[in-house]
């Protein structure tokens, strides 16, 4: 069996470390949150992979953040990366631990910008589980190529709907585990949400 699984939303609890990002930027969750959407959301829905600091210039521009603070906050940035183990969700840990002891082959992919993606995945504990680590600023069906012909069974664990079925559509012999987020149900045809831990219940029925 293969676990195919994402990271942000999936395993680490992305809200929160948004949160912590918007305090070591020194500004409101709700000046994070609009700025984000701002600049790394274009027409037509086409989002740019996220850097803070593309993120802090961005702010710095539009004067919510003085210049001169931008040093600071550039440290207590990579403060808020190096502590990112609290952020994972509780169940994330034993997920990976319980299906690695069964003989699962592990796989990670991570959407995102190359640099900032491997910063935080530099730092996680959890990476030890992983046999394959993917990070990507396309289309992860377009990544998954050394896949496509295995007649292994998969799994696919992942928050984003529409991306989750373009896995499977390509994967044969794959499934998916819909964890519950904002992007759960960000395509019509709607899958049961489930919480991490819940995947747990199911490998120990």
């Amino acid at each position: 069996m293969i676990a195919i699984f994402d990271l942000d939303y999936t395993l680490l609890d992305t809200n929160m470390f948004k949160e912590k990002l918007a305090q070591a930027m020194e500004i409101s969750e709700k000046d994070y949150n609009s700025t984000y959407t701002d600049f790394f959301y274009k027409k037509n829905n086409i989002r740019l992979p996220y850097h803070p600091s593309i993120h802090l210039n961005y702010l710095i521009k539009k004067n919510k953040v003085s210049l001169d603070r931008k040093e600071v906050i550039e440290k207590n940035i990579l403060k808020v990366v190096e502590n990112i183990n609290k952020m994972l969700f509780i169940d994330a840990e034993k997920v990976l631990q319980e299906i690695k002891k069964r003989g699962y082959e592990l796989i990670l992919i991570t959407w995102g910008n190359g640099e900032w993606q491997k910063l935080k995945i530099d730092n996680l504990k959890i990476k030890k589980y992983f046999n394959k680590i993917i990070r990507v600023d396309k289309s992860k069906e377009k990544c998954i190529d050394f896949l496509e012909n295995s007649d292994d069974r998969k799994i696919i664990i992942n928050d984003n709907l529409k991306e989750s079925l373009k896995l499977k559509e390509k994967l044969k012999s794959s499934e998916i585990f819909l964890i519950k987020s904002k992007h759960s149900r960000n395509h019509k045809n709607l899958l049961e949400e489930h919480s991490l831990g819940d995947f747990l219940k199911l490998i120990n029925n």
